[in-house]
């Protein structure tokens, strides 16, 4: 054999072939990056959505798991791929010439109906937005009808999700306060987005770091002050109840969220009413617990005046103050009454009727009141207009038993 006819670079120890001579460097990177190229491909065709690195000659997903390709095994009939197969390169080295271009043509053929099959699926999607723009549309006009002819609500535009510019989310908050004094209120499917969008507006505005939140708040490790709160959240779960949660997994969701917001914010930590204000962002979030804490956080730092679920009860007995004298403003007679009979009970020392009656109102947000349809439409006010819609909603509960 001559010299010339001899390829070293044809051979490796793949083959099952000793090389006499070492491989030129140029072919070796070659052939590194032609192996490396097919495990990438054979990853993207069984985990098209997932990325991939590369670690050696291991797979690395989104998650940090490692997989050797290699461990993959299977029967692959001549000029098939059977359903659930996962093709490798040493698979693919075992098959013939034939049978590699039958597997081609039925990739092909796969792919061809995949591509049409997204082809439908966008032309759908592109209908639904357009149908959503027309209906958005529809909605701005009918706004803009129902406002008060002010010169700002001409430029009432009613979006499902905020732009990303200080003054886009000005316009939807607007769009969406407009919305909520409607007959019927914000649409049940439009709640949790709104909820959510308001809650992340305000943790970008004040800058948390949620990565980090989320990383110390839901962290499996024990904090020292957890056995404690873990007492006192169970404790108030089973004397209130469990707020219409039905299956054990709720129930431990709503113990993680409650303690995840107890770490978070631990000069105030668990405050008597949590649970059933956090049962009700649980549901309105879908029981996602991330989110949920993210609500939770805006209503009770943001919507709330400080003070107003601590130890002290400042803030909410400032409330208190300030709807006795509404109540002796707006209804004299029922004021009167209350007056009387906390005048002719068997001690002096008792607090005010209307704080009887009003503080749990406040403390768990009319969510043990009212139905609970009423109730999401008081909660959509309130996260869009502020905690004077409790004082509001009070007055109007009180006009209304006076009758």
């Amino acid at each position: 054999m001559a010299n010339e006819d001899f390829e070293p670079s044809s051979f490796t120890e793949e083959d099952g072939i000793q090389c006499q001579f070492p491989l030129p460097v140029q072919v070796q990177l070659r052939q590194s990056r032609r192996r490396e190229s097919l495990e990438e491909l054979l990853q993207q065709l069984y985990n098209p959505c997932v990325p991939i690195g590369r670690r050696g000659s291991t797979l690395v997903d989104e998650s940090g798991s490692t997989t050797d390709v290699s461990e993959f095994s299977f029967s692959l009939p001549p000029g098939t791929i059977q359903p659930g197969t996962r093709l490798t390169e040493q698979s693919l080295n075992e098959q013939k010439k034939s049978e590699l271009i039958a597997i081609t043509v039925q990739l092909k053929h796969e792919i061809h109906l995949a591509s049409q099959s997204l082809i439908r699926a966008l032309k759908r999607r592109n209908q639904q937005m357009s149908k959503l723009h027309s209906l958005c549309n529809l909605l701005s006009a009918v706004l803009q009808a129902y406002s008060s002819k002010r010169s700002e609500d001409t430029k009432l535009k009613f979006t499902v999700e905020p732009m990303k510019s200080e003054c886009g989310f000005q316009q939807w908050l607007e769009a969406m306060r407009a919305v909520a004094r409607l007959p019927g209120g914000i649409p049940h499917d439009f709640r949790r987005k709104m909820w959510l969008n308001l809650a992340e507006n305000y943790l970008k505005t004040v800058g948390i770091d949620w990565n980090e939140v989320r990383l110390r708040t839901f962290s499996e490790k024990l904090n020292p002050d957890d056995s404690e709160l873990n007492m006192q959240i169970v404790k108030d779960l089973h004397r209130t109840g469990w707020t219409g949660l039905n299956t054990d997994r709720e129930r431990i969701l709503l113990k993680r969220v409650l303690l995840a917001y107890a770490r978070y914010n631990k000069t105030i930590g668990y405050c008597q009413g949590f649970n059933v204000i956090a049962a009700l962002i649980m549901e309105v979030m879908e029981n996602k617990e991330e989110h949920a804490l993210k609500v939770m956080i805006m209503l009770i730092e943001h919507v709330f005046p400080n003070d107003y679920f601590d130890q002290t009860l400042r803030a909410l007995s400032v409330d208190m103050i300030v709807l006795n004298d509404l109540l002796s403003v707006r209804l004299p007679k029922l004021y009167s009454h209350l007056e009387s009979l906390q005048k002719h009970s068997d001690s002096e020392y008792e607090p005010p009727l209307i704080n009887v009656f009003s503080m749990q109102w406040f403390l768990t947000i009319f969510a043990t009141v009212f139905p609970k349809h009423l109730v999401f439409r008081i909660w959509d006010s309130l996260m869009l207009e502020g905690s004077e819609i409790l004082l509001r909603v009070a007055l109007a509960t009180f006009a209304k038993i006076s009758r």
